[in-house]
């Protein structure tokens, strides 16, 4: 009997042992084994480094590890993980990631680490196929860790020192920026500046001696045909007071910047009537001038609404829109009708000169 029950045990042991030994190895062919390193355990501040994660993962697996690593106030990924793979010896893949990092804080600052997440693949396709089909799956498509078939391999966090760009001997010395490097120094072409040189003189004076001539036959033009001049600058006037018109019956500009406008497009207009009559007028002594000019005819429009153009810009009169409006086709009215130019005839007295014209 004594005999029959240690032979009992004998075989529950063996059996016992034979279990372990079939388990362990089952075990070891699904769990991802890892190591991380840094490429330089001392950097300088704002100098890139990387984090090399090794994993070996088993045949038949589904690795999930993120793009780039969780940012810290002082450390950060620089650009997004490289990925390489090579077989492994035990049929699986070895598999290398680099995470590109970046320090901006001095002193020991931690990397962040991560957790590498694993499961069966179970015919589920990745975005990069390993050796031993095995794949990597998408980052935001793992598994939770709490599910029974996923396996989680730890990267703890590793330390790095981060160099100062100034250290304590800098701030005993003094710091200071440094001067411009070699801005105009020995290893400048002295001909090259001097052909430099030259050919900026010679390219200015082309362009005042183009400039000038341009505003000197400009002048002649306008001087010998002043009618063409007068014509234009009509033309100029009644598109600035379009706009404005326009600008009243849609209601998107204040009455009161509609009359300022008015008032000086009607302004310029005037001036180029005579050469004499000044910018450093005031409106009154322009409209005084223009009234003796034009002997009264037809310009009383014009001065009517000026009148209130004045109120309206030193007073506190508001016309409502509509008025504002009708004053502005009077005096578009008034610029498509108006204007022949000052003729070299009326100081000889061969004729009235800016005497109203009728116009289309």
């Amino acid at each position: 009997m004594r005999s029959s029950t240690c032979r009992a045990l004998l075989a529950a042991s063996c059996a016992g042992a034979l279990s372990i030994a079939w388990a362990a190895p089952s075990a070891a062919q699904t769990r991802v084994r890892g190591t991380a390193e840094l490429s330089a355990d001392t950097v300088r501040m704002g100098d890139a480094f990387r984090l090399v994660v090794r994993l070996t993962v088993p045949p038949g697996r589904a690795l999930y590890v993120p793009d780039m690593l969780p940012g810290t106030v002082f450390v950060e990924s620089l650009s997004p993980v490289e990925i390489t793979a090579v077989p492994s010896a035990d049929a699986g893949a070895s598999v290398t990631l680099t995470y590109p990092m970046i320090a901006f804080g001095a002193g020991l600052r931690p990397v962040p680490g991560f957790d590498a997440v694993s499961t069966s693949r179970a015919g589920s396709t990745g975005r990069m196929e390993l050796p031993g089909g095995s794949a990597i799956g998408e980052w935001e498509a793992a598994p939770p860790a709490s599910d029974p078939a996923v396996t989680v391999t730890r990267l703890p966090r590793r330390d790095v020192w981060v160099v100062p760009v100034f250290t304590a001997e800098d701030y005993v010395e003094g710091v200071e920026p440094r001067p411009a490097a070699d801005v105009l120094g020995g290893s400048w072409s002295w001909p090259t500046l001097a052909l430099m040189a030259l050919c900026s003189t010679l390219l200015l004076g082309t362009v005042v001696s183009v400039a000038r001539d341009w505003t000197a036959r400009t002048a002649e033009a306008e001087a010998d045909d002043p009618e063409a001049a007068l014509d234009a600058a009509r033309r100029v006037a009644l598109g600035a007071l379009d706009g404005l018109i326009a600008e009243a019956a849609s209601g998107s500009a204040p009455v009161d910047s509609l009359y300022l406008r008015a008032s000086g497009v009607l302004r310029r207009y005037v001036e180029g009537f005579d050469r004499a009559w000044r910018p450093s007028d005031t409106t009154t002594e322009l409209m005084a001038k223009l009234v003796l000019r034009e002997a009264g005819g037809g310009v009383e429009p014009l001065v009517g609404v000026l009148r209130s153009a004045e109120a309206v810009k030193f007073g506190r009169r508001r016309p409502s829109r509509s008025a504002a409006a009708t004053d502005l086709a009077a005096l578009r009215t008034w610029v498509a009708g108006s204007g022949s130019p000052v003729d070299e005839r009326a100081g000889r007295g061969d004729g009235h000169a800016g005497s109203p014209r009728a116009t289309s």
